[in-house]
């Protein structure tokens, strides 16, 4: 838990050097659900006493969820240096996976779809981009340093590198 967040505290601050640190985990409210997150992770996946934690959890999850607008579901396995870039329409669904270093802004929803055993959700590699008010959706793959138009909805496999676009996303450049 503590070497994730560190990464993710760490990626805020290479972002916005300007600031105290202090002011980094007041003004941010994407470093606030990350926490709450990798607490919540932390929480769960423990046995013995941690367990006793899971109520805490649970609350701090809420309210995060209500002050942030970010809902980040408790199983989804976000690696380090995550960033999210602005509060606001933010949802992860429980069984994305993450690779590092990934980016989403607002309005940002990656979820589940489908139908039998077509049915998941996405799992981004690493350094993956989501621009504003991105859908991505559906036992897909976003390849490693992919890009996610604004407004793009990704129901597809998407290759490592590209920049994807529309509706539905299609390659619109590397």
């Amino acid at each position: 838990m503590f070497s994730n967040l560190r990464a993710d505290f760490d990626r805020y601050r290479q972002l916005d050097q300007s600031r105290p640190a202090v002011l980094l985990w007041v003004r941010n409210q994407g470093l606030w659900a990350l926490a709450e997150h990798r607490f919540g992770r932390w929480v769960r996946d423990a046995g013995g006493a941690r367990r006793a934690l899971l109520p805490l959890s649970h609350v701090w999850h809420m309210l995060i969820e209500i002050t942030t607008g970010i809902s980040i579901g408790p199983q989804a396995e976000l690696g380090p240096g995550c960033y999210i870039g602005h509060f606001g329409g933010i949802i992860v669904a429980g069984d994305v996976r993450m690779g590092p270093g990934c980016t989403f802004s607002q309005g940002v929803t990656i979820g589940i779809a489908g139908r039998g055993e077509e049915r998941g959700c996405p799992t981004l590699g690493a350094n993956v981009y989501i621009g504003p008010g991105a859908k991505v959706f559906g036992l897909i793959t976003i390849g490693d340093n992919a890009r996610v138009g604004a407004n793009a909805v990704v129901n597809r496999d998407v290759a490592a590198g590209v920049l994807v676009g529309g509706i539905p996303a299609q390659v619109i450049g590397k």
